[in-house]
């Protein structure tokens, strides 16, 4: 940890003028530093709210392993056990990160499956609906990318992980299942061979356009259509 500095005073002892009488009182003292405090128990919701961002800031930038409470709370104007007061466990927070982030796209995708009705236009229209949430907050995209990963890699995820994973699973499946039985896709690739690719294709423009940002990600989300539809290749 850096060591704080101490302000830099140059006091000069071979000056030869009368020294002028100073225009700050000499018991002023420099205003501290804001301290890292306990939750506001006046609003409490506000204070989760900057807990549960300064988790998906650390989830996504050092992963599930290497990120700590007392990280999450410096990122919160907290100290990490104050943390303790809205979530008792690591687990507890990243699973409460993850429905933060579900609580506007899953019913966003639930809307989606009874407006839109052709395979095409419920699957740009998800993608959409990923790319909006990836321009307003990339690394929630990016948290939901490494979300197989980490649960790989910390099998004791699971038992903190709510059932939203599950329902966008069975929202895509859903997509394809209802695409086959109308004849709009061929029913010879399994629905989980389709959501797998769906999901990887996804994760992987996501996580790399976080990484890069080179190009829109709509732009993007464009090419992939283009390849869907055969209209990359100029006849």
């Amino acid at each position: 940890m850096a060591k704080s500095e101490a302000p830099l005073i140059t006091i000069s002892t071979r000056s030869t003028k009368t020294a002028e009488p100073s225009a700050v009182p000499a018991n002023t003292t420099a205003p501290a530093k804001a301290k890292l405090g306990r939750p506001s128990r006046r609003n409490p919701g506000e204070t989760r709210t900057r807990i549960l961002s300064s988790a998906l800031k650390c989830f996504t930038e050092k992963g599930f392993a290497a990120t700590t409470f007392a990280a999450v709370g410096r990122g919160a104007g907290l100290t990490g056990p104050a943390i303790y007061q809205y979530f008792d466990s690591k687990g507890a927070l990243y699973a409460a990160t993850l429905e933060h982030i579900y609580s506007d796209l899953v019913p966003s995708i639930s809307t989606t499956l009874v407006d839109s009705h052709s395979f095409k236009d419920r699957l740009h229209r998800i993608f959409e609906l990923t790319v909006d949430l990836h321009e307003s907050n990339p690394a929630a995209t990016a948290f939901l990318s490494s979300l197989p990963v980490e649960v790989r890699q910390e099998p004791s995820l699971k038992q903190h992980l709510s059932n939203r994973s599950s329902t966008v699973l069975s929202a895509l499946t859903r997509v394809f299942d209802d695409a086959k039985a109308a004849g709009e896709i061929s029913p010879v690739r399994s629905t989980d061979s389709l959501t797998m690719f769906f999901f990887a294709t996804v994760m992987g423009l996501c996580l790399y356009h976080h990484a890069s940002q080179k190009t829109a990600m709509r732009d993007v989300v464009e090419v992939f259509f283009d390849i869907l539809e055969d209209r990359l290749i100029n006849a």
